[in-house]
């Protein structure tokens, strides 16, 4: 059970890493899209600070998660964090829901997230 642990917080340490790079591939968006052209220029701004922070804290937890993954998986702090993170991408594919057109597939991405974190936040040291 703990090497699965380990490579499920590894796993979660890379799809962080990869949700950082998806999400900074929204700056191309942001420049070419007409529709967000059509926003108000503070909201825009607004928008890309936001996607800015997002960019940086999904890197940070992902270098987190693959630099100190026992450390992680033997500390209460550790364990707190992957609860958050599974919290954060349960909470993430509900809110699908609330969008015109939701994606079912994105959802049932954020749900095996959840389970990647949730797993080792439950198991034993």
């Amino acid at each position: 059970m703990e090497k699965l642990n380990k490579t499920l917080v590894t796993i979660g340490g890379i799809a962080y890493l990869l949700f950082g790079i998806f999400n900074a591939t929204f700056f191309k968006f942001f420049r070419n899209s007409p529709d967000f052209a059509q926003i108000k220029p503070f909201l825009a701004k607004i928008i890309q600070m936001l996607n800015v922070g997002v960019v940086t804290f999904f890197v940070m937890l992902g270098i987190i998660m693959l630099m100190f993954r026992n450390e992680i998986l033997s500390s209460k702090l550790g364990k707190a964090l992957l609860i958050g993170s599974s919290a954060f991408f349960f909470i993430r594919g509900a809110a699908e829901f609330f969008f015109p057109k939701c994606v079912i597939p994105l959802v049932f991405t954020m749900i095996l997230c959840g389970a990647i974190y949730l797993i080792p936040a439950l198991g034993k040291k």
